[in-house]
């Protein structure tokens, strides 16, 4: 585990400035806990910290952020630190994991509901994230905040899917015209009740215009999977592992969420992931810069176990990744900007970037890019070069405040 806070950490707290210290405290206590079970290493260097200063507020707005807070907690609850919690904060983690335990069990029991009702017609599915990912990786349905179901089907089957759905219950959100707003799933679906129950059909992993994904290989390398008696699948871990890659880079928020996900599918398959096959895909499917971000990531701050070989021979060119790292700097994805139009702009700038091949990263900004543009417009011009410069000045200015100390 690699503690890039401990440093500062130490400075500041000569300077006599306990509220920067908490903060540091804070962002490196996150880091130890958003994992499934802190390793002994970890264990100690969490004591240490509960005997210092730390900023509670700050450490749970920044779990709430990443998606961690059940994470957190159930490091933290534990029966070696859980006398050292200040009462209030206790508590609310464990309203947290309770309300997520809670709300998984209900998608969970659904998602069983559609997975079958979908096996009885035939139609194969492959459920993406969510309850599934949380049974899998974290052995515990309440460790992983889960807001819809998401289900990948067959572009062939998808109007048989639709009526399944319609059966039970589901109605669509939008008009069915709205769909193509939506280039790799379907409009949102819910079915109304005691819970509302929010549902994403999918017929592909992610735009085509932006990446390469291949269904047909996606499809050919899923694993069949039991869920309560129901025969469904699965994707390959190393499928799973880049698509989890690619999502995360597309999001302004949650990021430790996904990170995490990747460090703990590294962790349960470290002996027999095809690494070949991950950097072969990487590179066909156009995202290999995003994998190897991504992977980078999950090593340096969660301690994922990423072959250092691997990692050098997949790195970008240095140009694109200094503009990723200033973009998405170690700091910026745990503590990033508080203004939400600002990380989406990052955000979207830094994947356009993560994509390889320029019509495909021009694809990306043009569709995650500031609505400030307007749908549809050329993206060349001063006003895109004004809002990148812009972008890029945000970020040189949290590197430059970083080479100060300042928080």
């Amino acid at each position: 585990m690699v503690h890039i806070y401990n440093e500062s950490l130490s400075q500041e707290a000569r300077r006599g400035t306990p509220s920067a210290a908490g903060r540091r405290a804070a962002r490196e206590m996150l880091l130890l806990c958003t994992t499934v079970q802190v390793p002994p290493g970890a264990r100690e260097r969490v004591c240490q910290l509960l005997t210092g200063p730390i900023d509670w507020e700050y450490l749970l707005d920044l779990a709430t952020f990443h998606g961690v807070v059940p994470l957190l907690a159930n490091s933290l609850l534990a029966d070696d630190f859980s006398d050292r919690v200040p009462q209030p904060f206790r508590d609310r983690l464990k309203r947290v994991s309770s309300q997520t335990l809670y709300t998984n069990v209900i998608l969970s029991a659904e998602a069983h509901k559609v997975l079958s009702a979908f096996s009885q017609r035939g139609i194969e599915a492959i459920p993406l994230k969510g309850t599934v990912l949380a049974e899998a990786l974290y052995g515990h349905l309440g460790l992983r905040p889960t807001s819809d179901i998401d289900i990948l089907v067959r572009p062939q089957d998808l109007s048989m899917a639709r009526g399944c759905l319609a059966q039970m219950g589901y109605e669509a959100t939008e008009p069915e015209e709205a769909s193509g707003s939506h280039p790799f799933h379907g409009v949102p679906y819910i079915k109304r009740g005691g819970f509302t129950l929010p549902l994403e059909l999918h017929w592909a992993l992610g735009d085509e215009k932006v990446v390469a994904f291949s269904n047909q290989e996606i499809w050919r390398r899923a694993q069949p999977l039991v869920l309560d008696g129901v025969s469904t699948l699965t994707l390959s871990p190393e499928d799973n592992l880049l698509y989890l890659a690619y999502h995360l880079s597309k999001h302004d928020a949650g990021h430790l969420k996904f990170l995490c996900d990747i460090a703990e599918l590294l962790k349960r398959h470290e002996a027999s992931l095809d690494w070949d096959y991950l950097a072969h895909s990487a590179r066909s499917w156009q995202i290999e810069p995003a994998l190897y971000c991504c992977l980078r990531r999950a090593r340096d701050l969660l301690g994922a176990p990423v072959p250092t070989s691997w990692l050098r021979t997949m790195k970008p060119g240095a140009l694109r990744w200094w503009l990723l790292d200033l973009l998405l700097s170690e700091e910026a994805l745990i503590s990033p900007a508080k203004g939400r139009k600002l990380r989406i702009e990052t955000m979207a700038l830094a994947h356009s970037l993560m994509v390889g091949h320029p019509r495909r990263m021009l694809a990306a900004l043009s569709r995650h890019c500031s609505p400030a543009f307007g749908r549809g417009r050329s993206l060349a011009g001063p006003r895109t070069a004004g809002w990148i410069a812009l972008v890029l000045a945000a970020g040189l200015g949290r590197y430059c405040r970083r080479l100060v100390g300042r928080p």
